[in-house]
């Protein structure tokens, strides 16, 4: 087994450069997924709320026919399941949430469309309930784009910039970049008073190159309501009022 120990940049400033994936011509999302059995080594790097936090884990990812099961610290933590058509995630966690990608795609195509959260829960106080909450997270990712070249820079300091780069070494490990939205609703209603409904939209951007799978995960936040911790990414830049992110890379071996 491999163990990739490069260091890792931590993120502030990101920037991807690449080329259009060929047109009419489809790619197998299966060639993006990891095609061996090795270890990734993750930093996973967040700020909310003004706190900022990283930390390192590793992956231990064991290929088999048609399937791919992955572990943190001895524990499974996703299942991933080929088929002809289609591709199937399934996360191991409590709630056992699971979605699709289609496996032959061409730029500019949905890729994935699934429900990732749908809970109700009753409000109470003390022992009274006075109503419920209902949130609901749709998930879907789009195909934008196939790169060479994906670049990180992030300045730790203000006198330094580190710089990070993923790239197609060989002609034979290029990228691919989603874009995934989520759309969650929360919908309260408190009983014989009033309902009240909040809709968020987050905009992500997943990085998976071939043979190794995911790379990069990156999610910058628009805080449109610091109070309520409200994020829509849809807005202009202008009107964000906060900083909020969280991005996980992957230890690359190139």
């Amino acid at each position: 087994m491999k163990k990739y120990i490069m260091s890792v940049a931590l993120i502030l400033i990101l920037n991807g450069c690449g080329e259009d994936g060929g047109g009419d011509s489809s790619v197998d999302i299966t060639e993006y997924l990891p095609s061996d059995s090795f270890e990734k080594v993750y930093t996973d790097v967040s700020k909310s709320n003004g706190e900022f936090k990283d930390k390192t884990y590793m992956e231990n990812i064991l290929v088999e026919p048609n399937m791919i099961k992955i572990k943190r610290e001895d524990v499974l933590k996703s299942i991933i399941t080929i088929s002809s058509d289609d591709v199937k995630f399934l996360s191991v966690n409590e709630l056992n949430s699971s979605n699709s990608y289609k496996r032959n795609i061409y730029i500019g195509d949905k890729v994935s469309n699934y429900i990732a959260v749908d809970e109700r829960k009753k409000l109470t106080i003390d022992s009274q309930i006075i109503g419920e909450k209902h949130t609901k997270v749709i998930e879907s990712c789009v195909f934008e784009n196939k790169l060479n070249i994906y670049t990180f820079d992030y300045s730790p300091h203000k006198n330094r910039t580190i710089s990070y780069k993923y790239e197609n070494h060989d002609g034979r490990h290029d990228i691919l970049k989603l874009k995934c939205t989520s759309i969650e609703t929360v919908n309260t209603l408190i009983y014989s008073e009033y309902n009240n409904t909040v809709t968020k939209d987050n905009i992500s951007y997943k990085y998976l190159q071939k043979g190794l799978g995911v790379i990069a995960t990156v999610d910058n936040d628009c805080i449109v309501d610091i109070k309520g911790n409200i994020v829509d990414d849809k807005v202009n830049k202008e009107q964000c009022i906060g900083e909020q992110y969280h991005h996980i890379l992957y230890h690359t071996e190139y």
